[in-house]
């Protein structure tokens, strides 16, 4: 069977269930996370303990792969400028809640010839809900 024909299969498999594959697939995990990071991570979840939390390498929720320096769009400001991050740390907890923790940056302009944003680090950390991506 040629590649081309198993991808076929597969994307007909996934219009007939009516939904995308729900799975989450994360690479390479390190169970040893700092005390400080898991005091953020547990402030954040708003939690006093949890059954496991994994930082991973990399992670892909419904065919969309994050990893490690990628930038993502959290949200969009009052003057209609996105605010981006870039993701330091991936943290799956209780192996279901996903938790970026970004590095911040501000949104200077928006260069219409170049069709890009300026930005410029801000130098602060943000924890951040997959699920409560502006992009998700």
């Amino acid at each position: 069977m040629s590649l081309a024909i198993k991808h076929q299969l597969q994307l007909n498999d996934m219009f007939l269930k009516g939904t995308l594959n729900n799975d989450i697939e994360y690479g390479p995990s390190n169970s040893l996370i700092c005390d400080s990071d898991v005091k953020n991570i547990k402030k954040f979840l708003e939690i006093d303990s949890f059954d496991s939390l994994f930082c991973c390498s990399w992670i892909s929720v419904k065919g969309t792969k994050y990893q490690h320096k990628m930038v993502l769009t959290l949200d969009i400001d009052e003057n209609s400028l996105p605010k981006f991050g870039i993701i330091d740390a991936i943290y799956l907890c209780n192996n279901r809640v996903i938790v970026f923790q970004c590095c911040l940056l501000s949104t200077i302009i928006f260069y219409e010839h170049y069709f890009s944003y300026e930005v410029k680090h801000k130098n602060k950390i943000k924890f951040v809900y997959h699920h409560m991506l502006y992009s998700h």
